[in-house]
């Protein structure tokens, strides 16, 4: 019986939250209209750590819903990055000063970040 309820309190323990607990952003804004029956929506939402995104379809009568939209956020490093983006017949285009280039769906491009070691050198 006292291994049973060792071994109970030790799963408990295992399967217990580890680590600092996890601070809770605030939703600031959440708005959503749609979709409507073709296609139409737009949404918006910002959270309380620096978080933006929003973005507007519209459907011109050709079936195609056209989607433009941008989001942020913060980076580690604290600085605001932004992404601008359409969605249309051409297929998913981004910009933005984060990336190299506009860029098409399944062709990633980054830029390549720099690390600074512990020791001081840049690496990257």
């Amino acid at each position: 019986m006292i291994a049973l309820l060792l071994f109970v309190f030790l799963c408990s323990a295992i399967a217990a939250p580890q680590g600092s607990p996890r601070k809770t952003v605030p939703i600031l804004v959440n708005a959503r209209n749609g979709p409507d029956a073709d296609g139409n929506f737009d949404f918006r939402y910002e959270t309380g750590d620096g978080i933006l995104h929003e973005a507007r379809g519209r459907n011109d009568g050709d079936g195609i819903v056209r989607v433009q939209g941008r989001y942020s956020f913060r980076s580690p490093e604290g600085e605001v990055v932004e992404i601008s983006y359409t969605a249309d017949e051409r297929g998913f285009l981004a910009s933005g000063d984060a990336l190299r280039n506009p860029t098409t769906a399944g062709k990633p491009s980054l830029k390549r970040t720099s690390v600074r070691r512990l020791d001081g050198d840049r690496a990257g």
